[in-house]
This record gives C-alpha cells, structure tokens and sequence, in this order.
C-alpha cells in the first residue's frame, strides 16, 4: 500500500491485516519493508545485493558469454591458434562484461595483450 500518509489509519490498518506492505517515499527508510519483504521471497540477503551478485536473466546471459568467449581464448592458446585469435575472444568476453559493469572496455584488454606480447606483423 503506498503512500501511507495520504491513507487514513484505519484504512492502513485494513490493509495490513490483509496481507498489504504500508509504504511511503516520504519516509527514507519507508521502501524498507517493501525491499525486506521481496528479499525474503527470492532468499537474497541485502548482503547479497552489495557484493555483485547477478539479478536479471541479461546480466546471467552476459557472463555466460564472457565465459565461453574466455574459453575459446583459452582453447586457442592451446592449439597454437594465434594471439589475434586469443585477442578476437577475449575482446568478446570484454563486450560482454562491459554490457554489465560498462567499466572495462575493449580497448583495455587488447592494449593489455599487446603490451605482455610481440605479435608480429
């Protein structure tokens, strides 16, 4: 039920014998009950929130890329595939993970590898 101040007591009362949240924006900590209340339905701890866990199917979808790009890098060191083949899969990990935290960027990793390794032309 939101906007509690608003609402008349009795009303309030009302609905939260019925199973309503009271909430209200006015109050800094008035969302709480409400965030409380969905963190105890999805078994996520308000710790959990803080410490970068994944919480839509996009951001899922996004490391699971990263993952298999990483792989793939892997892989292609393994078989001698060529460093421009590692960088190709790892600036791919980069752009996925980019999508979530849009802190590392492509051209970080690639200036990375270039500095660690002599590619020949």
């Amino acid at each position: 039920l939101n906007k509690i101040d608003l609402h008349p007591s009795a009303l309030i009362e009302e609905y939260t014998a019925r199973g309503y949240l009271p909430c209200s924006t006015l109050n800094p900590d008035g969302l709480q009950p409400l965030k409380d209340a969905l963190l105890s339905k999805i078994e996520i701890s308000d710790e959990d929130l803080h410490s970068g866990i994944l919480t839509n199917t996009r951001q899922i979808a996004a490391v699971r890329k990263a993952v298999t790009s990483v792989e793939k890098g892997i892989d292609s060191i393994r078989t001698g595939l060529g460093y421009e083949f590692t960088a190709f899969d790892l600036q791919e990990a980069s752009s996925a993970l980019e999508e979530i935290i849009g802190s590392i960027t492509s051209d970080d990793i690639l200036n990375r590898i270039f500095a660690n390794f002599c590619i020949g032309k």
